[in-house]
């Protein structure tokens, strides 16, 4: 099967629905390396497409923060206060979602992770 795997949307519906329809036609199923959410104007659309499109999806550092599943003081002030502003604008339903998504997730023949399949929850910021 031929996947389009996305990675850090970061909120940013216009950017997500480009792809997506650039994929349409070109690839079978939609992944998600995680980071759905922070920073952009619209993290709950961002949720709610993704829930739908994508076949599998995994936890990014992001989904972690906004739900309460990483300490935010782990993050840069930026992301921190972006994460904050996220966590604001999505309901608890949608914040259940982000925390329920797995870490890893195998699809075929294939490790889905948004740190490293070794480390799944060390999310090492490379400079």
């Amino acid at each position: 099967m031929k996947y389009a795997i996305l990675s850090d949307v970061h909120g940013n519906l216009e950017a997500l629905r480009a792809v997506l329809d650039d994929a349409d036609g070109r690839a079978e199923g939609v992944l998600c390396l995680g980071d759905t959410v922070g920073y952009g104007a619209d993290p709950e659309a961002c949720v709610e497409l993704l829930a739908v499109r994508a076949g599998g999806i995994v936890a990014g550092n992001h989904e972690y923060g906004v739900a309460d599943r990483l300490d935010l003081t782990w993050f840069n002030r930026w992301a921190r206060a972006a994460a904050e502003w996220t966590r604001e604008r999505l309901d608890d339903d949608h914040r259940a979602w982000l925390a329920a998504l797995p870490l890893s997730l195998e699809v075929g023949d294939a490790t889905l992770v948004h740190a490293s399949p070794g480390q799944p929850e060390e999310w090492e910021y490379l400079v």
